[in-house]
Order: structure tokens, then C-alpha cells, then sequence
């Protein structure tokens, strides 16, 4: 399985604990936050782990390997950060005879 790198900060999380009865009911509320452009996603919680990823490993193949997202979906996940954030925030090359890389620009 794959290793997901949302921390504790990133998911909202708020426990009550209630006594039913005498029985502890635990319950958690649990938000998902993502940034829209034009009202699309642009960030998302899988792309902001697949764009850590790929900060730490220029590989595309490596962070999709990392969080056990089929390459495909990763190439396509970080194809659209590209195109709606309307800048090019991943540089790609193909691989050959010294390897591809995927990387973050500096914007």
C-alpha cells in the first residue's frame, strides 16, 4: 500500500468523546480543503502529495510508485496542475540515454 503524506495539520480533525448509555462514542469531523481556479480543482489533496514527491525525487514514476497511484493518473494529475495553474510549475524531460526527469520550477 501506498505511504500518504497528509499530516495531522493538513486534516481537520475534531474528536468528541460521548457516553451513551455508559458506552464511550467516539466521533471525528473530517474536511478535505483544495484551492479552485475558474471553479476547478488546482490543488487537491492527492496533487499536493504527488508535487511533494516529486520535490523530493524528480521522478514522476517514483512518486507515483511512492503513493501506489498508477503513473497514468500521475502523469495526468501533474499535466493539470500544469495547464489550470496557467504556468509551468513542473519541468519534464523524457527519459533516454541519461535518464528523464520531472521536477519543480521555481514559480
Amino acid at each position: 500500500m501506498g505511504r500518504s503524506l497528509q499530516s495531522e495539520p493538513q486534516a481537520f480533525k475534531v474528536r468528541a468523546a460521548l457516553a451513551i448509555r455508559g458506552r464511550p462514542m467516539a466521533y471525528a469531523l473530517r474536511c478535505k480543503v483544495w484551492v479552485e481556479k475558474d471553479g476547478r480543482a488546482l490543488l487537491t489533496p492527492a496533487r499536493l502529495d504527488l508535487l511533494r514527491l516529486i520535490r523530493q525525487r524528480p521522478s514522476l514514476l517514483e512518486a507515483s510508485r511512492e503513493l501506489a497511484m498508477p503513473y497514468n493518473k500521475a502523469h495526468k494529475l501533474a499535466s493539470s496542475v500544469n495547464g489550470r495553474a496557467g504556468l509551468d510549475l513542473l519541468e519534464r524531460s523524457v527519459g533516454g540515454a541519461g535518464g528523464g526527469f520531472t521536477r519543480l520550477t521555481e514559480e
